[in-house]
């Protein structure tokens, strides 16, 4: 793993999220979180190089699953070449998730697997769902409510309705 996507993925995790790295926990929870963030942060256009497949809690890089120690132990101060992505679009999805955590009562966590499986079930997935909450919901079974699932897709519709982006410098 190059020291610069370990580097952009700490900045994303301090900047967005307020986990310091260095002392992160790595527990199931944080894990989910990260692989949630890494997807829909490569999704925004920043390139960081890892293959997603669906799994159990939706997005899901075994690579990534692999580096999530070594991610965690980055210092911050250590790391010089990760600010060149705009990571505006990044903070003003996580803010409104976060927003949505508080007012609803679910945890973050929830919400970036919700988010992060529709977005991949509309758009990396083959063949593509007819209707992609449906297909959540299928998929999850009782996990999430159709209301936060349409919630979700609106905040996707929000965030990544444009052409898929290649990258995105500042």
């Amino acid at each position: 793993m190059s020291m610069d996507r370990e580097c952009i993925i700490a900045t994303l995790l301090r900047s967005l999220l307020g986990i310091d790295t260095n002392i992160g926990r790595n527990d199931f929870e944080t894990r989910l979180i990260i692989q949630k963030i890494v997807y829909l942060a490569q999704e925004s256009g920043i390139q960081l190089g890892y293959r997603f497949k669906w799994y159990a809690y939706g997005p899901y890089s075994r690579k990534l699953a692999l580096d999530i120690g070594k991610i965690l132990q980055v210092r911050i101060g250590e790391c010089q070449a990760t600010m060149g992505y705009d990571l505006a679009t990044m903070k003003q999805l996580l803010s409104e998730l976060k927003e949505k955590s508080i007012v609803s009562g679910k945890s973050l966590s929830y919400w970036l697997e919700l988010v992060s499986s529709l977005h991949m079930l509309r758009y990396n997935t083959y063949p593509r769902a007819v209707d992609v909450v449906d297909e959540l919901l299928k998929l999850k079974k009782s996990k999430f409510s159709v209301d936060d699932a349409k919630t979700a897709l609106r905040i996707i519709e929000k965030y990544f309705s444009g052409p898929r982006p290649e990258f995105r410098v500042a």
